[in-house]
């Protein structure tokens, strides 16, 4: 950013992405990263995050997501287990999350980054029912001396519930995020609440092999913190805002069984984050995508090795704006263009299915014994194992 970035870089605008975007039955984060990003538009058992009602299509699984090397704390695991033959549970250990507790409310120490989730899914009658349960807590406390304590505490509670067959997939989440700073007489506190809708409808004979998949995204937060210095001085209150809408169309155009092309369109993207400080100022950031295109491609190269690619182009117009109290407003606005490509590939171990976000690197310089160039082999990794039933006729999982 920017203007704004400099000149008032004191607002710290909190940028709270609340719910995970990421994105058939053996595929993972990593997969649909190294597409391109088209997760919301094909089907992946990274969308139960999305859409829950989707989790009871992933039985029998142990899913683990390793996002950066060597750092454990990026890392997560999750367990798919049936408990009977038209219902599932599941737990994901150090899943994401996104909320940021502004540094200017003083809880700086806490932090809501990694939850526990727990998944229920059932079949019934015409669609599938997927719950999920989200909870994050952290606390601090440090004793200065014997009648002096600094505590500082967060909590992170979410509901998410959404219904799925084959002609639609809907989500919808609520989110309470909270944080409390404590060190006498100051008392200052954060929180809120956050909500998301997810839908998309598939579109297409079940045999056909396009199938056209309209999509619907909204996201909104509303935040507050408070500051209470305490000794009668005057209290500072500060809002936050956050509102995301996208529409988008996607396309699966399904070759053969071993050939996937995945098209998405988001003619446009709307996301507004605010910032409402009393006697100070207001401050937003609005960003329009006209539009953002997404493709990606998987094929079978054996039975054993897949191999992936994918591209996104994103184009972006972004106005900040700066209202002073009592003053003129100063705004700006400027456009932006990325543009990405990913590559990936899916090598089969038995049960085990590796996913890598290869670096297209090594391409250029080759490994370190012939260039002596240091480079990761990955971006990222992600392990999937399958401990489906076996049909011992045929040695299947099923």
């Amino acid at each position: 950013m920017r203007l704004f970035r400099n000149s008032v870089a004191a607002i710290a605008l909190i940028l709270t992405t609340i719910f995970i975007f990421q994105s058939d039955v053996l595929a993972t984060e990593t997969r649909v990263g190294s597409m391109g990003g088209v997760g919301f538009y094909m089907r992946d058992n990274s969308n139960i995050f999305v859409f829950p009602g989707t989790f009871y299509s992933y039985a029998n699984q142990v899913v683990g997501e390793l996002r950066v090397r060597e750092t454990q704390s990026f890392y997560s695991i999750g367990a798919h287990l049936p408990v009977s033959n038209t219902a599932q549970i599941g737990i994901y250990l150090n899943s994401p999350l996104s909320w940021e507790i502004p540094f200017e409310s003083g809880i700086d120490v806490v932090q809501l980054n990694r939850t526990t989730d727990i998944f229920f899914g059932t079949q019934l009658a015409n669609f599938d029912l997927g719950l999920a349960l989200k909870f994050a807590m952290d606390s601090y406390e440090d004793e200065i001396n014997p009648d002096l304590k600094e505590t500082q505490d967060a909590t992170y509670f979410e509901i998410a519930a959404g219904i799925s067959n084959e002609m639609m997939d809907l989500g919808l989440m609520f989110g309470l995020p909270s944080a409390s700073y404590d060190l006498d007489p100051a008392k200052n506190s954060w929180g809120g609440f956050g909500a998301a809708f997810n839908g998309r409808f598939w579109l297409g004979q079940k045999n056909f092999i396009f199938k056209f998949v309209p999509l619907i995204v909204a996201n909104y937060a509303s935040l507050k913190t408070e500051i209470d210095p305490g000794g009668g001085a005057d209290k500072t209150e500060i809002d936050y805002g956050v509102l995301d809408l996208a529409v988008g169309l996607g396309i699966n155009y399904e070759i053969n069984e071993d050939n996937l092309i995945v098209l998405g369109i988001e003619p446009f993207g709307y996301s507004t984050e605010t910032r409402d400080q009393k006697d100070f100022g207001d401050y937003s950031e609005t960003t329009l995508i006209l539009p953002g295109i997404y493709l990606g491609v998987e094929s079978y190269i054996t039975s054993w090795l897949i191999g992936r690619l994918g591209a996104a182009q994103v184009y972006q117009k972004i106005t900040e704006k700066f209202t002073p109290s009592g003053g003129d407003a100063i705004e700006e606005t400027y456009f932006d263009k990325d543009f990405q490509m990913t590559f990936g590939l899916g090598i089969m171990f038995g049960r085990f299915l590796l996913d890598a976000r290869l670096n297209e690197g090594l391409l250029f310089t080759g490994p370190n014994f012939i260039s002596g160039a240091f480079e990761d082999m990955a971006y990222r990794i992600s392990i999937t194992y399958d401990f489906g039933k076996v049909d011992e006729k045929e040695g299947e999982s099923q």
